[in-house]
């Protein structure tokens, strides 16, 4: 069976990147072509340079690689599996071990020492790009707290106005009104998100209504992917909306 593994670190911006369903279908067609089985494994809004084990998707992948449920592997590039060095190693040890074949757009990844070489020089680079892009997007977030804009999502209450500053959404407000009402009048977060439930409130993810959102079980390691459009509120979200201090007119940035 192929293993189709896609990533990407956050919403994607048209042109800068392939989009998941991009990377999913690619992997269908080698499949297709191929003439095997496949799964499709996803990883979005999280980093390459994380270690495995905080990637849900791609800790499964391996996963079934070791049950023997996995043969091959294909990833749209190389940076889609890893921008780190140490993940590089600890994969290619898995993959030696257990015979994986691994494809990219590029076709079958060779095994020679020159692909090899290629390959680390690769992750290095990526990983050395990875650093460079982190220092200038901190610049920019730290610019536009200054200036009082947003550089991402905002919270939820909030929406990007003209020249991207962020501005008060006067629906979403009445609702983190009356969650705060609720709080003080001694209601916990998990029965204020039962409330906000059973009145239909949607979340930001629901606004967003686009991508899928997975979730592992730190318990039984289970991981669970739905929808955005599914996602409800929770008293983490609630406790999250409570404690931050946005809703009183404090941004803060690295401390």
């Amino acid at each position: 069976m192929l293993a189709i593994y896609c990533r990407i670190s956050r919403d994607k911006e048209t042109g800068r990147d392939r989009s998941i369903n991009d990377q999913q279908q690619s992997g269908i067609e080698l499949a297709n072509r191929l003439n095997l089985n496949y799964e499709v494994y996803k990883d979005e809004g999280l980093s390459g340079t994380l270690p495995i084990d905080k990637r849900p998707s791609l800790n499964k992948l391996i996963e079934d690689i070791y049950s023997g449920k996995i043969h091959s592997v294909y990833v749209y590039d190389q940076s889609r599996l890893e921008r780190s060095p140490m993940a590089r190693f600890v994969l290619n040890k898995v993959f030696k071990e257990e015979n994986i074949k691994l494809y990219t757009e590029s076709g079958l990844i060779g095994s020679d020492i020159e692909s090899e070489f290629q390959g680390d020089m690769l992750s290095v680079i990526n990983n050395f790009y990875v650093k460079l892009t982190s220092k200038k997007i901190k610049s920019v977030l730290r610019r536009n707290l200054v200036d009082g804009k947003v550089h991402a999502i905002p919270p939820y209450g909030y929406v990007k106005g003209d020249n991207n500053l962020m501005v008060v959404d006067e629906v979403q407000s009445k609702i983190i009104k009356r969650i705060y009402s609720l709080s003080l009048q001694g209601i916990g977060t998990n029965k204020i998100a039962e409330v906000l439930n059973k009145d239909n409130v949607p979340t930001k993810y629901n606004l967003i209504n686009k991508g899928t959102i997975s979730v592992k079980n730190k318990y039984t390691q289970e991981i669970t992917t739905r929808n955005k459009s599914e996602v409800k509120w929770n008293g983490g979200t609630i406790r999250n909306i409570l404690t931050n201090t946005t809703y009183k007119g404090i941004r803060t940035f690295g401390g």
